[in-house]
């Protein structure tokens, strides 16, 4: 089959059928989880070369596929099992899985996933922690992965924010994707998905520590979003427009700036120019006759360089969550599929994020979506929004979400999914995030022994 990717886009119109080719009826779900390597002894994440061993020996053990960079190893893919692993910028190991039918399929993929990596981490006596952010190292102590994009991402980043590198070196995150059958269909999810991530980074909030110290935030994963490139990140509320639509998203992604394209296996920084500027403004000339013209492999690219909480590609991407335990990286996917698998659970959802998204002037001050979106992080589950704390909500977004799950049960001969939800019923019962419940045991931990039964704690 011809590779497509090179091909040069010939206008935005083009793009516009980019998304719909995402349009699907067999909904299945995806996950996607990082996590944070570490040296047994001295705490320390490895470096690349120990990283490039580990990946070389998954390579054999999986008959997996692996990915290069200037020659070296930065991840790799399993056709036979349809998922693939790969580096983020200081290390973190990610994780992608298959699009599958069950969050029954999701878990059994998960440990299967472990206990291949597990024996070849021992080997080198490293081992993986369960939490949103690196909790001890400064940003200067990470380990740097030898991927260009990284360099480009990090110069950028430096500058547009104040916690741009920290938040590319520091976090590890888990990631929900589901399909939309058609245009109606995904305007309807990406709103459910936007309104509700505050919610979702309360419940999952799981990085309590910064640089050696518990800090005052339940999430420091969220917190440094918050402060990265604000142009590329955050709630894209837009979606609630009564206009929107594919065309709208596409014309979103256009006017965020590039990163960069690659050319002959080389990365140029593009970061002066919006993609649209690249396409067809009259600021993009020069590059156009000195690049070519944009193609759809620059397209692609750009799309997984824009972070929003919620974003739109293929599949629908849930972004607004900590990475924590098995339990927890299960829970996900199982809430966003009984949110919006079932018709009935899915309207009922929709209500509640209309509500959550009020014109201005509706909400008390301080209690809009944004400034719970802003206080999460800090405040959890005792964030507001909309005269209700977010744990009120999070009832809510459960009972909905347990709803769905029931009906795919009864409906699709699914094997019951509510399970999954219990380790998050379990904590709006005791009003307690992870984060909370890890500094009851660990309050403010000081000695080396104190860190590695922290990190034992957490260790998968």
């Amino acid at each position: 089959m011809a590779d497509i990717t090179a091909m040069e886009i010939p206008d935005r119109d083009f793009l516009t059928t980019w998304f719909t080719k995402g349009a699907t009826s067999d909904l299945r779900i995806g996950a996607e989880h990082e996590k944070l390597l570490f040296h047994k002894e001295s705490l320390c994440p490895p470096r690349y070369e120990t990283i490039r061993e580990l990946l070389e020996d998954l390579q054999i053990r999986t008959n997996g596929v692996m990915q290069n960079e200037n020659g070296q190893p930065i991840g790799l893919t399993i056709p036979d099992l349809r998922n693939s692993v790969s580096l983020e910028p200081a290390g973190q190991l990610e994780f992608a899985g298959a699009p599958l039918q069950s969050v029954h399929d999701i878990c059994t993929e998960l440990k299967e996933h472990l206990s291949t990596l597990r024996p070849l981490l021992e080997q080198r006596s490293l081992g993986m922690c369960a939490i949103g952010a690196r909790p001890r190292e400064k940003n200067e102590d990470l380990p740097w992965m030898p991927k260009e994009r990284y360099d480009i991402m990090r110069r950028y980043l430096s500058k547009s924010g104040k916690r741009g590198v920290a938040m590319m070196g520091r976090t590890a995150t888990v990631q929900a994707n589901l399909d939309f059958t058609d245009e109606l269909d995904m305007v309807k999810k990406m709103r459910i998905a936007t309104a509700l991530q505050p919610v979702v980074t309360a419940l999952f909030a799981h990085s309590p520590y910064c640089e050696g110290e518990a800090n005052g935030i339940l999430s420091n994963r969220a917190h440094y979003w918050l402060d990265s490139d604000q142009q590329r990140c955050g709630l894209p509320l837009f979606v609630f427009r009564e206009d929107f639509s594919f065309a709208k998203w596409r014309d979103y992604a256009l006017n965020i700036p590039l990163y960069c394209i690659v050319r002959d296996g080389k990365y140029v920084d593009m970061l002066q120019h919006t993609f649209a500027d690249y396409l067809d403004g009259a600021n993009g000339a020069e590059l156009r006759r000195k690049h070519g013209s944009a193609r759809l492999e620059d397209w692609e690219n750009h799309m997984r360089m824009i972070f929003p909480e919620a974003r739109l590609k293929h599949v629908i991407e849930m972004r607004g969550a900590d990475s924590g335990d098995s339990a927890m990286l299960c829970a996900l996917p199982a809430l966003w599929a009984g949110l919006l698998y079932d018709e009935q659970a899915q309207e009922q959802a929709l209500l509640l994020a209309r509500e959550l998204v009020a014109p201005d002037g509706e909400n008390e001050e301080g209690e809009s979506l944004i400034a719970a979106h802003r206080l999460v992080p800090r405040l959890g589950l005792h964030a507001r929004c909309c005269s209700r704390t977010l744990n009120s909500i999070a009832k809510d977004v459960i009972a909905i979400a347990s709803l769905g799950l029931k009906h795919r049960s009864d409906n699709f001969s699914i094997t019951d999914e509510r399970p999954f939800l219990e380790p998050l019923e379990q904590i709006v019962q005791e009003q307690r995030t992870p984060a909370e419940r890890l500094l009851a045991i660990f309050p403010q931990p000081q000695s080396m022994h104190d860190w590695r039964s922290l990190y034992d704690h957490c260790a998968y």
